[in-house]
């Protein structure tokens, strides 16, 4: 089952769950079940400069 921790609240992600998460909130988002999880991150504005802690595909990696 997957997971999402914003601050330190953590949801249960089941099929068709949506999470908010606010700019500059720390947040982590986690696959523990045996299917696959897919999701998708939408950045409102383009100047908007993300980092991430831990890379999460290597550049050039197949999605899906």
């Amino acid at each position: 089952m997957a997971g999402a921790v914003v601050e330190d609240q953590r949801q249960q992600l089941v099929a068709g769950r949506l999470v908010v998460i606010l700019a500059d909130v720390p947040h982590s988002i986690k696959n523990n079940g045996e299917q696959r999880a897919r999701f998708l991150a939408l950045f409102p504005s383009a100047q908007r400069v993300s980092m991430f802690s831990k890379t999460m595909l290597s550049v050039g990696a197949k999605v899906l």
